[in-house]
Order: C-alpha cells, then structure tokens, then sequence
C-alpha cells in the first residue's frame, strides 16, 4: 500500500492539504479551459459538441468541479487547437 494512500486516511492535516492542492489542480485547469475557449469566441455548447463530451461536463470542469479524464483531455486540447500540455501546464 503506498504511504500517502494510508497517510490520507490517517492524518486529518495531510488530508486536508492533499485535497485543497487538487480542488486549486482542478481550478487552474478549468480556468485555462474557459479562457482558450473564450479567447476563440466558443460556446461550451459549442466547445462540447466539437470534444465529443457532454456541455454539462465542461461548465463542471470550468468551474473545477469536475477533472477530466486523459481522453476527455485529449479531445478538449484537440477541440481547441492546443497541445495537451497548454491545458495542463501554464
């Protein structure tokens, strides 16, 4: 079992701080999401019908509710015309 699987569940702070680093994970993509997809003048409407993914999911994902899976990635960096790693790092 890896150590940080049980530290999460053993230790309340670890916890915490783990999952507040991936709720600002989560923000800082759908940020970047919502701006090259403004930046371009699309619609999530729009932005989804062309990923393949549901509109629901990208407002979930703009607002870092929600993180994608890889091919869910994929399909939205290739929908905007961007490299994977634009979506991923800043």
């Amino acid at each position: 079992m890896p150590w940080d699987f049980a530290r999460h569940f053993a230790d309340g702070l670890y916890r915490a701080s783990a999952e507040a680093a991936a709720a600002r994970g989560r923000l800082i993509l759908g940020e970047r999401v919502r701006t090259l997809r403004s930046e371009r003048g699309e619609s999530q409407r729009g932005l989804a019908a062309r990923a393949g993914v549901d509109r629901v999911s990208i407002a979930r994902i703009e607002a870092g509710h929600q993180l994608p899976r890889y091919r869910t990635m994929v399909a939205l960096a290739e929908a905007l015309g961007v490299p994977l790693d634009r979506l991923l790092v800043g």
